[in-house]
Parts: C-alpha cells; sequence; structure tokens
C-alpha cells in the first residue's frame, strides 16, 4: 500500500461568478464551500490540501475536497443563488480535473516550498479547460 501524503493546492478563478444573492467557492464532499480569497485583480483564490499517494508513477488522490472515482478525481466550485425561503440551490458547477496531475510534480512540491497551482476560467461550466497549460508547481516562497 502506497503512503498517503499531503499536498498543497492553489486553484485560481478568473472572472468568478460573485452576486450579492448567490454563493460561489470551492466544495468539500459535504457539499459545505469555501469561499477563498479574493486578490486585487477580483480573481479567487482556494488553497486547500488533499492527500496523495504515488505507485508505480499512477498518481492516487483523496481528501476532503477531491470527488468522483478514483480513476477520475476532480475539484468542484459550485454557484448557489439563495431562493426566497433561505435555502440554496446549485445554479452552475465547475469542474476541475485532477488527472493531469504527475508523480514528477508531487514529488516536485514535495521537496521544496512548492504548492500545485491551476487557474481555470469562472465563466465556463461542467468540466472546464485548464488555463495557462495547466497544473503547475509554484513556489510559494
Amino acid at each position: 500500500m502506497p503512503q498517503q501524503r499531503e499536498v498543497s493546492i492553489r486553484v485560481i478563478c478568473i472572472n468568478p461568478p460573485l452576486s450579492a444573492t448567490t454563493e460561489f467557492g470551492l466544495q468539500d464532499k459535504s457539499g459545505a464551500v469555501s469561499k477563498g480569497e479574493t486578490r486585487s485583480d477580483g480573481a479567487l483564490v482556494f488553497d486547500v490540501v488533499l492527500k496523495i499517494s504515488i505507485e508505480s508513477d499512477k498518481v492516487g488522490i483523496t481528501g476532503e475536497f477531491a470527488h468522483g472515482s478514483p480513476k477520475a478525481r476532480f475539484l468542484y466550485l459550485t454557484l448557489r443563488a439563495m431562493d426566497a425561503d433561505g435555502k440554496s440551490q446549485i445554479v452552475k458547477r465547475i469542474k476541475i480535473q485532477l488527472g493531469s496531475i504527475s508523480a514528477a510534480q508531487i514529488e516536485e512540491v514535495m521537496s521544496s516550498d512548492a504548492v500545485l497551482q491551476v487557474a481555470v476560467d469562472g465563466r465556463g461550466a461542467a468540466t472546464v479547460p485548464l488555463l495557462d497549460g495547466g497544473w503547475k508547481v509554484v513556489s510559494t516562497a
């Protein structure tokens, strides 16, 4: 059984769909939404930790924010609107695929002061393209 390690993940959502009557953020398995931090350019940044295992260069991902089957893990950015009774209804979800994260990227993050980072456009829905070449190792120093 491969050892699980915790890896810091950063999602940047440009053009986030924000309004006074909606809630938007990274959804965990319980359905709760983490609102993230707003950058000066209006983008939202979400920092979370995922559990990663590597076996024969295959990356296994679990954790509170990892959704989907073991072979097709993803993150959800969820937009909810509040109805007149104060209940929230999902308007849309943005699905961020984790499958392109490589074992080499995990090893690099684990051996340095870095995070795995990806950017997506908040105007999309369902499975969206990863911007700027997809997942990247970014130094936090």
